[in-house]
């Protein structure tokens, strides 16, 4: 998808407290699990998750 749209991506790792200042300092554009809390709504935009849980379904 990336390709076909021109977007350069790059994967990186880092610790999580790391890559949420690195998205506060605007070096990375995507993070992937940060939890909604009225303080990261301050410094995060969060989209509709992609694949939202199922109603009636659980996992044991």
């Amino acid at each position: 998808m990336a390709r076909l749209l021109g977007w350069q991506v790059r994967f990186r790792e880092a610790p999580f407290r790391r890559v949420l200042l690195m998205m506060e300092q605007g070096e990375v554009d995507i993070m992937l699990g940060p939890l909604k809390t009225p303080e990261r709504e301050k410094k995060l935009a969060y989209v509709a998750p992609a694949f939202p849980p199922s109603a009636g379904c659980s996992s044991t």
